[in-house]
């Protein structure tokens, strides 16, 4: 057994063992524990998510790396004009490389840069995780083992698009429309991948009825089986700039589905079966939540051929989160639980440049 695995393991035991049977002692009702409780969990679990965030070995995974190189490029630049000057950045979105051109103009040191972006990465998730103060250690749970955590440390851009995101569905839940479409073009600033979100409020006209259901479901099978050719046409008139993601050996369009994708999509499935059981129809929050949730799982079943385009998907499964909020206690909620943990461990296994984070390394 790997360093890798055996850390994640006790790392994920310790979490269980120690945090999560505050749920399972009969009689404790978490609901009545004191704002001060929340408070110093809060700031526990922040503090956790950050060190790791920053005091880690850069090389697992490119993209943490050539985030560290690029900013070292813009330190020796004196004006913004001169980064487009010099073509630093190329192909970035404006509002991250501004965020990283006033990130050193404070300061040189790469740790203070992680930490600025983990700061705000974890305080916009845990926030999230926090706001209805229910079950929020479960959804923190989640968090590592669908491997949102993960995606964190390495789809910088992205993730920090995402985190914005979180924001405006607090405005699309209330029906604040314009404020949710504000903080969408935002976050396009930083990833202009952001910009699908505005697709979101499709899901009015959709009921969550058995019929609906079935179509939904015989639509994620076609989506596997041609969602490529689609995606493929689209890009073409859409977006012909990404067009060499389509043609790259490492990216491309798959003619069979690999073996990633196709775990992801079943576990994602398993999920959303989970939290259909619990689906409550009097319940508009938990109905705009899944179907939020259920936009992405159309992403992850197009990334089967195209693995790139499961990235999209993370804007919109952390809705997971929130939706296991107020969930009963059966065996569909422990079998969730175990494939998750089962998924996280395999995906250690098989790509440890992914997550690679167990040890983490101070690597000053």
């Amino acid at each position: 057994m790997s360093l890798n695995i055996l850390s994640f393991l006790i790392i994920f035991f310790l979490f269980s063992f120690i945090v999560f049977p505050a749920y399972l002692k009969p009689g404790l009702n978490i609901n009545n524990y004191s704002r001060g409780y929340y408070i110093f969990a809060f700031i526990m679990f922040y503090a956790f998510f950050i060190s790791l965030y920053v005091f880690r070995k850069l090389f697992f995974g490119y993209d943490s790396f050539s985030y560290v190189s690029v900013l070292k490029n813009i330190m020796s630049c004196s004006s913004y004009q001169e980064i487009s000057e010099r073509h630093i950045a190329r192909g970035w979105e404006r509002g991250f490389v501004w965020l990283l051109y006033l990130i050193s103009r404070i300061s040189s040191n790469k740790f203070f840069f992680l930490f600025v972006i983990g700061a705000w990465l974890y305080f916009s998730f845990l926030k999230f995780f926090f706001l209805q103060k229910k079950e929020f250690l479960t959804a923190i749970m989640v968090f590592i083992l669908l491997g949102t955590f993960f995606a964190t440390t390495n789809l910088m851009r992205q993730m920090f698009a995402a985190s914005i995101i979180l924001y405006g569905y607090r405005f699309f839940i209330k029906k604040k429309y314009i404020l949710y479409f504000v903080l969408v073009c935002v976050a396009s600033f930083f990833h202009i991948s952001a910009l699908c979100c505005i697709i979101l409020p499709i899901i009015n006209c959709f009921k969550l009825t058995r019929k609906n259901i079935f179509f939904y479901i015989v639509g994620l099978f076609i989506i596997v089986l041609l969602g490529h050719k689609f995606l493929a046409l689209a890009v073409h008139f859409v977006a012909p700039q990404y067009e060499v993601y389509l043609t790259s050996s490492i990216y491309g369009l798959q003619r069979k589905a690999k073996l990633g994708p196709l775990l992801n999509l079943m576990v994602q499935l398993l999920m959303f079966h989970f939290f259909y059981l619990n689906y409550e129809k009097k319940n508009e929050t938990k109905s705009r939540l899944l179907k939020i949730y259920m936009i992405g799982l159309l992403f992850t079943a197009a990334s089967t051929k195209f693995t790139q385009i499961g990235r999209i998907a993370s804007y919109f499964t952390p809705t997971a989160f929130m939706l296991f909020y107020d969930t009963k206690k059966n065996k569909h909620y422990y079998l969730t639980l175990l494939t998750l943990f089962g998924y996280c461990l395999i995906v250690n296994l098989f790509r440890p440049e992914w997550t690679g984070f167990f040890p983490y390394y101070f690597d000053f």
